[in-house]
C-alpha cells in the first residue's frame, strides 16, 4: 500500500498523500521543543567527512513503523569515517509500540549492527516536543547536523507524507505531517527552511509526488540536484541500505553522480518487485531556463490561438495521482505533433524539450507500463477548476504558468491586467 493510499483508508477520504490539513496558526508552525544536551563531538567529527547526509523523518503519524524500519536499514551500512548519517526520527502516541515505544524525536548518529529490529545507534538530543510539521524546526535539524558534522558535500533527505504542490486540501500541506499537531510543511515554508540553512549538494524527497515544477523551483538557489518522484512512493520508501552502502563504498561521489545512483536503487528494487512508479533527478541550475522557455511558450501559444492543440494534448497527457498533475515534457511533446500546429509554437516546443533532455533531467527511470510517458518532472494542469491557492505560490508569482492555465479554462483576465494583451479569446 503506497503512502498515500494507507492514509485514505484510515481517514475515509477519497484522496490522501499529506492529509487533508488542519490549519496552521497565525505565523506559527507549532513550537520546537528544546534540544537536549548532547556529548561533546568526537575528534572524528571535527574533520570535515565527504558527505554529511541528513534525513528529516517524520513518522509521527502512520508512517511510523516505516520510519523505524527505514532506520533499521540504515544501520546495516551505518555512518565510516568519510560519511556521516544523520537522522531525526519523531515517533507518536497512537502507532507502533516497538523498540521501546519511545515518543517525541531523536536525532541519531547512525552506526553499523546486525539487528535489524532495534535502532542501537547512539542518540545525540531528545525532543519530547519536536513539531516536525514546523519549517522552523527542519530548519533546525539541518543547522544542527551541518555544525556537529561538516563534510565537503550535503545531502538533505526528507521523508514523510508528500502531496506535491499541494494537492487538494482546504490549506496547503506540502510534505512532513505531524498528527499530534496538525501541521504540514507547504510548499513555501519548505523554501524557508532551505533558505535558512545554506548550501546543499543534493536535496531528496522520500515522499510521494513531489518532483513537481512549483516545489522544485523552491529550492533552485539551494539545492545544485533534486531527487524525487513525480508519482506516489510505496510505504517502505527508499532501499537505504543499499543506498548507503554505495556511498560508504564509493565517498567520493560526486553529488550528481550520488543522485543517479539513488534512482538506480529505488528503480531496480521496486522494478524487481514489480511494482510501479517513478523517479528522478533533476539539476537545480536549469530551473530558471526551463521557466523561460515555459513562458515563451505559453506566449506563443495564445499569441497563435492553439488552445485547441493544447487541449487535445491535456485529454491524453501523462497524468498521476491527482489528474491535475500532469508530466510537463509529455504535453509539449503530444502537442508538437498535433497536425497543422503553428511552426512558431512547435519550435518554442522543441527548444523546451531538448532543455529538459540536455540539461534539466539528469536520470529518470518509469517503474511499469503506465507511466510510459512519465519524463522527469510534472506540473499542475487542472481540468476544470484551478484552486486559487496556487496563485501563492513563488512559482505562480515567477512564471506564466498559472495564468496559462486559467486561460486554458476559458477564464480570461481584462486586457488591462493581462499579460498576453495580443491574445485573443477563441
Amino acid at each position: 500500500m503506497t503512502r498515500n493510499l494507507i492514509c485514505a483508508v484510515l481517514t475515509g477520504l477519497a484522496f490522501s498523500t499529506a492529509r487533508a490539513g488542519v490549519p496552521e496558526p497565525a505565523g506559527s508552525g507549532g513550537r520546537t521543543g528544546p534540544v537536549c544536551a548532547a556529548p561533546p563531538p568526537s575528534p572524528a567529527s571535527e574533520v570535515p567527512g565527504e558527505w554529511t547526509v541528513l534525513v528529516f523523518m517524520n513518522g509521527k503519524n502512520n508512517l511510523e513503523s516505516y520510519g523505524l524500519a527505514d532506520l533499521n536499514e540504515m544501520e546495516t551500512a551505518g555512518s565510516t569515517d568519510k560519511v556521516n548519517i544523520v537522522a531525526e526520527l519523531g515517533r507518536s502516541k497512537a502507532n507502533d509500540t516497538s523498540d521501546g515505544d519511545w515518543k517525541g524525536a531523536r536525532r541519531f548518529l547512525v552506526q553499523k549492527d546486525a539487528d535489524p529490529d532495534k535502532v542501537t545507534s547512539p542518540v545525540l538530543a531528545e525532543l519530547p516536543d519536536a513539531d516536525m510539521g514546523d519549517w522552523r524546526h527542519l530548519a533546525d535539524f539541518i543547522a544542527w547536523g551541518k555544525d556537529r558534522f561538516p563534510a565537503r558535500h550535503y545531502m538533505l533527505i526528507v521523508w514523510d507524507h508528500g502531496d506535491g504542490w499541494k494537492g487538494r486540501a482546504p490549506a496547503a500541506r506540502g510534505i512532513s505531517t505531524d498528527d499530534e499537531t496538525g501541521h504540514s510543511i507547504s510548499t513555501g515554508q519548505l523554501g524557508l527552511a532551505l533558505e535558512r540553512t545554506g548550501r546543499l549538494d543534493l536535496f531528496g524527497m522520500d515522499a510521494c509526488i513531489m518532483q513537481m515544477a512549483e516545489v522544485a523551483w523552491t529550492a533552485r538557489n539551494t539545492a545544485d540536484y533534486i531527487l524525487a518522484s513525480e508519482e506516489v512512493v510505496p510505504n517502505e520508501g527508499q532501499r537505504y541500505d543499499l543506498f548507503f552502502a554505495g556511498l560508504a563504498g564509493n565517498p567520493a561521489l560526486t553529488a550528481e553522480e550520488l543522485g543517479r545512483h539513488a534512482v538506480k536503487v529505488y528503480a531496480d528494487h521496486y522494478e524487481a518487485l514489480k511494482r510501479s512508479g517513478t523517479m528522478s533527478l533533476i539539476r537545480a541550475e536549469a530551473l530558471p531556463k526551463f521557466a523561460a522557455l515555459l513562458d515563451e511558450w505559453t506566449d506563443t501559444v495564445i499569441l497563435k490561438q492553439e488552445r485547441m492543440a493544447v487541449h487535445e494534448s491535456r485529454g491524453r497527457v501523462q497524468q498521476f495521482w491527482y489528474d491535475d498533475n500532469i508530466d510537463i515534457y509529455h504535453l509539449i511533446q503530444l502537442t508538437n505533433k498535433a497536425p497543422y500546429l503553428s511552426k512558431t509554437v512547435a519550435e518554442k516546443g522543441a527548444a523546451l524539450l531538448g532543455l529538459m533532455d540536455k540539461e534539466l533531467v539528469v536520470s529518470n527511470r518509469r517503474i511499469g507500463g503506465q507511466y510510459a510517458n512519465a519524463h522527469g518532472l510534472a506540473i499542475y494542469m487542472p481540468k476544470e477548476w484551478q484552486d486559487p491557492a496556487y496563485n501563492s505560490l513563488d512559482w505562480a508569482a515567477a512564471t506564466k504558468w498559472e495564468k496559462f492555465c486559467a486561460w486554458m479554462l476559458g477564464k480570461f483576465l481584462s486586457p488591462s491586467n493581462s499579460p498576453y494583451r495580443k491574445a485573443t479569446p477563441p
